[in-house]
């Protein structure tokens, strides 16, 4: 089987300074809460969480009542919302620095290439009719999703497909730098997950966790990362080729690597190995949600 030739681990949902609480995981699944934005007509209580709430009900539980409309992006499942577009698709945007990083670095992407989207979570019970977060459960960077690339439509370039007339990058065009806005469309079939889709979710698992939680004083942005990542002891992810990997026992086939504090999106060329790990995050796919 022939791999893309690009990994992205891609930061997204809410952080510390865009929300200011940790994305959700419940009852062995992750729930990805997208941004705050006015005037994209895509409303939190219209989110759908489980099949009885909405967004906007847990945000409040959990202190939110500041926001009501979301950037929904990236928009991997289509269930999420009621009443898509007949031929809605599955999509991403970027654009500015970011998408730059994206298109225009020596290590820029293409159609074939694989997003891995990750996120600041914790883990919420409920209590009493009320969401909460679990007191014990620790804050964590943990992957949640991917998105395989099929083709990259740059806004303004040409005419971009109907069904993506909802999209916050398509809504918000005329405000963003012109020719620096693009939206990545997923693949139908995987290349790297057999018998799946090139876009989906997965189930909370230690395997998807970035952040280590072993050692005396914990940090969520010091990860625990497959030696794959590495070469000749150095990160192979994009902003972070000066790291060197810290071995540490008890940890084999890992190393340890103090994420960069900032940044969205972080590309290493695939190898072998690489392509085994990623592969085998195929047994936590969430079916549920794709």
């Amino acid at each position: 089987m022939a791999y893309p030739q690009k990994l992205i681990l891609s930061r997204k949902g809410f952080d510390t300074s865009t929300g200011g609480i940790p994305s959700w995981i419940y009852e062995g699944k992750t729930y990805s809460i997208p941004i705050p934005e006015a005037g994209t007509g895509v409303f939190y209580d219209k989110l759908q969480f489980k099949e009885q709430y909405s967004y906007l009900k847990v945000l409040r539980d959990l202190g939110v009542k500041c926001y009501s409309e979301a950037h929904l992006d990236p928009d991997l499942q289509k269930g999420i919302l009621a009443n898509r577009h007949p031929n809605w698709q599955a999509a991403f945007g970027q654009h500015g620095a970011a998408l730059s990083h994206l298109l225009q670095s020596h290590l820029a992407v293409k159609a074939g290439d694989i997003f891995l989207f990750f996120g600041w979570f914790r883990e919420i019970e409920l209590h009493k009719g009320k969401f909460r977060y679990v007191k014990s459960a620790p804050e964590i960077h943990q992957i949640f999703a991917w998105l395989e690339i099929a083709e990259i439509v740059t806004i303004g370039s040409k005419n971009p497909p109907v069904s993506l007339s909802w999209h916050p990058h398509l809504v918000f065009a005329q405000e963003y730098d012109r020719g620096d806005n693009a939206v990545f469309l997923a693949k139908e079939r995987s290349t790297w997950f057999e018998g799946e889709k090139g876009v989906g979710h997965f189930q909370f698992h230690p395997d998807l966790t970035l952040s280590y939680l072993g050692g005396d004083t914990y940090k969520r942005s010091l990860w625990k990362l497959p030696n794959a990542f590495f070469k000749k002891g150095l990160c192979t992810l994009s902003y972070h080729e000066n790291r060197r990997g810290e071995s540490i026992g008890g940890l084999k086939g890992h190393k340890l690597l103090q994420s960069v504090a900032r940044g969205q999106e972080f590309i290493t060329p695939t190898s072998k190995a690489l392509a085994q790990w990623v592969k085998s995050l195929q047994k936590h796919i969430d079916h549920e949600k794709t």
